[in-house]
């Protein structure tokens, strides 16, 4: 027996971290290769994960990764992306939850026959989007700022609700009369109270003691495992105190931690997402292979209409009611409904629920239903949520979103204020009274550390999804537009050529897109700005001798020329008539 629990968790963890590998080349979400990768590798195919021989350790597992998820999940939770859209995030989590709540219940109670306990915990668990799949989304697809701020709230604050939920109808089962009632509700009160004090105590104290202490000491990998240690123990704490209240403390731990923005918060997240990647696929795969179909005979079918319904009927009509006349549009509101993928915490809370009833056949039927669920709606956001994103016309086009320029030379306040003209610019230095001089003279501007991969995340979450490094020096630019490309993406990031490349040392492993062409040289063109021998200006373009395309203007925005350059408006490098090229 326990040769086959380690087993079945080493297959699980290999399974599952090559399958977010696949997914992630392919720039999908990696939860339908769990799922599959755990039903080809359980009972009903190859027989080699046997969740079964786990016992009461998958109980344990499943607490222990909701608790690293939703902590990492509070982790990158920005009050900036909440004042995107606060009242329609404020509504998802309220209307939203409640009418899905509601449609799971009677779908359960009219097509499954389930008895009102079990149709009540299925309300409860189907509330959420989940971030193991959503996150991988949001790194897919470009949205507008606020159809992303929506997506990534809920799915966050969503788990903590349906896990709260799940724990809130686990008592109400028990439930014998009008004043026990009255107790539990106390008890969701309070759970809650708890919940919060210990999470911003626990985000307090590592942001203020145990995060600088780890800076001290100097090791990069420790304030990631310090993170990681309080997390579990905030959970265990807040869960010892009030019951079920450990999910909603982790979740306002990762958030404080991030509001009060450690300088460490990048090591912490960095570790974090890589741990949670682990943690998600080994959970979802055995979660996966205890899918057992055959015991269920005529009633899967139900099951798989209710779920189908779930996600085509009952979701969407419920984001509409919830979001009925607030300033999201129609488009986004229907994504929102219709990409609505439920993850492992809505799995993993379910498994935990069906174990603490004892696992009994209705209870299996409660969780294969769960599965069905998670099942249809990660297969629809995996294969659909690109697509009907362009379908709806809710995926920001490249050409039209914000820039971020790192450099304050001639040559960059110039293109500046060409490029300011069709899309949002913003520039990025650590200088403060540099900053403030590019203020004066009426563009924006962002003091901070360029390597500090956290401000170029919030920039995505602002609209600026493009980064041009063009500075003086060639060696900050490759380093910039290095860290700049792990959250924009390697192909959103690019930087000017600024010598003449074979006088200059090389820096193998910091490769990225050139922004003007290779013969385009950064220090000649600022230099010729300067003396008053070149200028920048939007024009047609044929292909004329002293004039370099910089961005085309296209589609109602902006796009970097690169090395294509061909015949069309552009934002153009011209030298004046008396100049000397080269």
């Amino acid at each position: 027996m326990e040769h086959a629990a380690l087993t079945t968790i080493g297959l699980a963890l290999v399974l599952g971290v090559t399958a977010h590998g696949l997914a992630r080349g392919l720039s999908i979400p990696p939860i339908l290769f769990y799922m599959l990768a755990g039903l080809a590798a359980g009972p009903l195919g190859a027989g080699l994960v046997e969740p079964d021989a786990l016992g009461h350790g998958l109980l344990v597992l499943v607490e222990f990764a909701v608790a690293v998820i939703l902590f990492e999940g509070g982790l990158f939770l920005t009050t900036r992306g909440f004042l995107q859209a606060p009242k329609a995030i404020g509504r998802l989590l309220t209307v939203t939850v409640a009418l899905t709540a509601l449609g799971g219940f009677l779908l359960t109670r009219w097509l499954l026959d389930f008895p009102l306990e079990l149709a009540m915990l299925f309300g409860a668990v189907v509330v959420v989007t989940g971030p193991s799949v959503i996150n991988p989304l949001l790194k897919a697809v470009s949205f507008p700022p606020r159809l992303r701020s929506l997506l990534h709230w809920e799915s966050i604050l969503g788990d903590v609700i349906g896990v709260v939920l799940m724990a809130l109808a686990l008592k109400l089962v028990a439930v014998s009369g009008p004043q026990e009632a009255g107790e539990t509700g106390v008890w969701l009160a309070l759970g809650i109270f708890t919940g919060v004090a210990v999470g911003a105590g626990v985000g307090f104290l590592l942001s203020r003691y145990v995060l600088p202490y780890t800076m001290r000491v100097g090791d990069e990998g420790l304030p990631g495992v310090a993170a990681f240690a309080a997390a579990v123990g905030a959970f265990l704490l807040s869960d010892s105190l009030v019951d079920a209240s450990g999910p909603v403390a982790v979740a306002v731990a990762g958030f404080f931690l991030s509001a009060l923005k450690p300088e460490t918060l990048h090591h912490v997240r960095h570790f974090k997402d890589q741990l949670s990647v682990v943690l998600i696929g080994t959970l979802f795969v055995l979660l996966s292979a205890s899918f057992k179909p055959d015991a269920l005979g005529p009633q899967l079918w139900p099951m798989l209409l209710t779920a189908v319904l779930l996600g085509t009927v009952v979701r969407p009509l419920a984001v509409q009611l919830a979001l009925l006349g607030s300033q999201v549009p129609m488009r986004e509101r229907l994504y929102l409904g219709l990409v609505s993928p439920r993850g492992i915490i809505s799995l993993a809370t379910a498994a935990y629920g069906v174990l603490l009833l004892g696992g009994d056949a209705q209870g299996e039927g409660l969780l294969t239903t769960i599965f069905l669920v998670v099942l249809v709606s990660g297969s629809a956001a995996t294969l659909l949520g690109k697509p009907l994103a362009g379908w709806l016309k809710v995926e920001s086009r490249p050409e039209t979103s914000g820039l971020i320029i790192i450099g304050l030379n001639q040559f960059a306040k110039e293109l500046a204020s060409a490029v300011s003209r069709h899309v949002p610019v913003v520039f990025f230095d650590p200088r403060m009274d540099m900053c403030e001089i590019i203020r004066g003279e009426g563009q924006k501007s962002f003091c901070t550390d360029l390597f500090d991969e956290e401000i170029y995340e919030e920039a995505v979450h602002e609209g600026y999804t493009r980064l041009m490094a063009v500075t003086l020096d060639d060696a900050l630019n490759k380093l910039a537009v290095q860290t700049a490309g792990r959250q924009l993406g390697r192909g959103h990031v690019f930087r000017a050529e600024v010598a003449d490349p074979g006088k200059v040392a090389r820096m193998p492993g910091h490769q990225a897109q050139l922004a003007f062409g290779g013969d385009f040289l950064l220090k000649e063109a600022a230099n010729a700005l300067e003396n008053g021998e070149g200028v920048i200006e939007e024009r047609d373009y044929h292909g004329e001798e002293g004039v370099t395309p910089l961005l085309y203007v296209r589609g109602g925005g902006v796009c970097v020329a690169g090395k294509q350059r061909g015949p069309g408006r552009a934002i153009c490098f011209v030298l004046r008539s008396s100049a000397k090229r080269g």
